[in-house]
């Protein structure tokens, strides 16, 4: 699977991130899960304007703009071969810091895997 991190498409075992990342020591940004189907996302304006504001919250800033993003993630889930996917993206902050964080500049990371379906956890549809 491919995924895309810091500007760029990966093979999903080709990278590795810091364990001293201020991000994976102290949960430093968010993420969004989401649905992809039918060539979208259901729902993107509020999956988006969430993002926004808890960034705004954090105090990390997104230089993507939104259509970047949503560009993206379709091909995201091209390059995956994927109809239906799940989305997760992340923006977390980059550099270090221990105490204060070193930098505000946000890092995107986006994932998409195909959807198992459960009988126990059936996917919301809207």
């Amino acid at each position: 699977m491919w995924l895309f991190w810091n500007n760029d498409f990966y093979e999903q075992t080709s990278i590795s991130i810091s364990p001293n990342n201020r991000s994976f020591r102290y949960g430093d940004g968010l993420f969004e899960s989401m649905l992809w189907k039918e060539a979208q996302i259901p729902l993107w304006k509020a999956h988006w304007e969430r993002l926004q504001h808890g960034l705004k919250i954090l105090g990390i800033q997104l230089t993507s703009s939104e259509t970047f993003v949503q560009k993206t993630i379709a091909q995201l889930v091209y390059i995956n071969h994927l109809q239906t996917a799940r989305i997760r993206l992340m923006v977390y902050r980059g550099g270090k810091g221990t105490y204060l964080p070193s930098t505000d500049q946000g890092i995107l990371f986006i994932e998409a895997h195909p959807i198992i379906q459960s009988p126990n956890y059936p996917i919301i549809q809207s």
